[in-house]
């Protein structure tokens, strides 16, 4: 079993994915690998593709970098789709979109330690810090339970607000301040507003993703907060 997968649903931007494939082998310590999830009608997925095979492993790092190409998904199918078939592969695994950037060397240790096996460990992104886990690496028993890394209805937003609201709840939310895993997001004035973010719907404050949350807490909340619960306590 290696430590770490990176999981990082990308289009249309192959620079972005380079640039983060880049900084996770330089800067990650343990067995952390990366995978990416390309839509098959991405026009810039050979792009990427033959940009990886670049960097990979060529390093001289133990590091694997993985492409998955497959029918057009949002971001948190894409996650459920690259992580599920993998799960019993990792000690844990990393959800960082590809305007994310690893700034801390041994942050992958880091976070992985913090989390302590059973858990959800995240650093400061610089624009929402301890308020959100944007970036973070959640332990493999809690997907395994729940059969999740993003919770079924979504798409692309508010999945972060589930895995603080369960990690909170089931009392293994973990927050290191001295990771820093930069979001280079439009509304910090770090990118330009591309068409993939107008696609997630990032303008849309009626966004379905904001009613699946609230349907969400509703309904399985509670259900799932006790699921990861029991794990703490040795369940």
């Amino acid at each position: 079993m290696r430590d770490l997968l990176v999981v990082v649903p990308t289009r249309g931007r192959p620079a972005n994915a380079i640039r983060l494939l880049e900084a996770v082998v330089s800067t990650s310590t343990e067995k952390t690998d990366v995978i990416f999830g390309l839509d098959d009608d991405d026009e810039t997925k050979d792009t990427l593709r033959a940009r990886i095979k670049l960097v990979g492993c060529s390093s001289g790092h133990q590091r694997d970098a993985m492409v998955e190409v497959g029918p057009r998904k949002g971001m948190a199918a894409w996650t459920n789709r690259l992580v599920m078939p993998r799960i019993n592969d990792y000690r844990a695994f990393a959800s960082l979109g590809d305007d994310h950037l690893p700034r801390t060397p041994g942050w992958d240790k880091i976070l992985l330690d913090a989390n302590g096996g059973t858990g959800i460990s995240y650093g400061d992104d610089l624009i929402m810090g301890e308020r959100l886990p944007t970036a973070p690496v959640i332990s493999q028993n809690i997907i395994a339970a729940l059969g999740w890394m993003c919770a079924p209805g979504l798409d692309h937003m508010c999945c972060d607000n589930i895995w603080k609201d369960v990690g909170m709840a089931a009392g293994c939310l973990f927050y290191c301040p001295e990771v820093i895993i930069e979001h280079l997001h439009w509304v910090a004035g770090k990118a330009i507003v591309d068409e993939t973010y107008k696609e997630a719907g990032i303008f849309s404050l009626a966004h379905p993703d904001w009613r699946a949350y609230q349907e969400w807490r509703g309904t399985r909340m509670t259900h799932d907060i006790e699921v990861v619960r029991e794990l703490t306590r040795g369940g």
